[in-house]
């Protein structure tokens, strides 16, 4: 039996039992697509050990500590250059007032950037108006009084 008449008896055999011809193309189509998608989400039963690898990789960071500050602590991390030690300080905002370090931003939040008036500042309710508005800086509060779209746009900034 050739290779050829196999595939035949198998499309007359899934034709048979479909009652459409031809159905044995979109069966191959679907095994291919689950077979892809098991692939690509690394669930294929035959993995070596069980886990991804972006599960390990996720495994391996080790997560920032959490940064609790005043607003006149979080002032001092605004990337200028330190006085005292003549290095530049890290650049770090804080959102809803959950502090991130963006020093790999400091092109955008450093002095000189095009957001450098958010750096070391508290700028929520700024970001989620997409205002620069220096009466949205440094309030916490104002996050909680913002309307359901620009709450939305906060979280959003909060998942980058």
């Amino acid at each position: 039996m050739t290779l050829s008449h196999a595939a035949k008896e198998m499309g007359k055999y899934c034709d048979g039992i479909t009652g459409v011809e031809g159905s044995s193309g979109y069966l191959a189509l679907i095994v291919v697509t689950a077979l892809g998608w098991l692939w690509i989400n690394d669930s294929l039963p035959f993995q070596t050990n069980g886990a991804s690898k972006y599960e390990e990789e996720e495994e391996e960071e080790t997560p920032d500590p959490p940064r609790n500050f005043t607003i006149k602590q979080l002032r001092h991390f605004d990337g200028t250059v330190d006085t005292k030690t003549d290095e530049k300080k890290p650049v770090y905002l804080s959102v809803n007032g959950t502090v991130f370090d963006v020093s790999n931003g400091r092109d955008f939040y450093g002095p000189g950037g095009p957001y450098e008036v958010f750096a070391g500042r508290e700028c929520g309710a700024a970001l989620a108006t997409m205002s620069f508005d220096e009466n949205l800086l440094d309030d916490v509060s104002a996050c909680e009084k913002l309307g359901a779209g620009s709450r939305n746009e906060l979280e959003n900034w909060m998942e980058k």
